[in-house]
């Protein structure tokens, strides 16, 4: 399996930040967990993209609860994550950020499974915005 992870890493990598490394990818692995087991402790550090410092932070995802996903095409999804209430880490402020990741549905060894390429910390107006999140029927989407 960490053979298709870094096959997989590779062909996006073009794609991300310079500082992005395997181990960031590997790691942001587990944001599917949390949004199908709810509240669980994972002490990895996820990695996220912040567009106006123009650079990555990490967050422990044990700080971070799944908001729901929306649809993007037929193998992309975006699932949404906000902060344990009232907790500050890095640059990431549980009032006004809200991290996106962008998720595909990709076939591997015989079943679909959720892999996390990209996530970005965005303005909580932004995605209250310009989001309209589902929050039910995640797991009919592994199929």
């Amino acid at each position: 399996m960490n053979d298709l992870l870094f096959t997989y890493f590779s062909e996006l990598i073009a794609d991300l930040p310079i500082s992005y490394t395997p181990e960031a990818f590997k790691n942001n692995q587990v944001l599917p967990l949390l949004a199908e087991e709810g509240n669980l402790k994972l002490n990895q550090l996820i990695t996220y993209y912040v567009h106006e410092l123009d650079k990555l932070e990490t967050i422990p995802a044990r700080l971070l609860v799944f908001a729901g996903y929306e649809l993007i095409d037929e193998e992309h999804y975006f699932f949404f994550y906000k902060v344990t209430s009232g907790v500050w880490y890095d640059k990431l402020r549980a009032v006004d950020r809200v991290l996106r990741a962008t998720v595909a549905l990709v076939p591997m060894q015989g079943y679909n499974r959720l892999l996390v390429q990209y996530i970005e910390a965005i303005p909580e107006s932004e995605f209250e915005k310009n989001h309209f999140p589902e929050t039910t029927g995640l797991s009919a989407m592994l199929g």
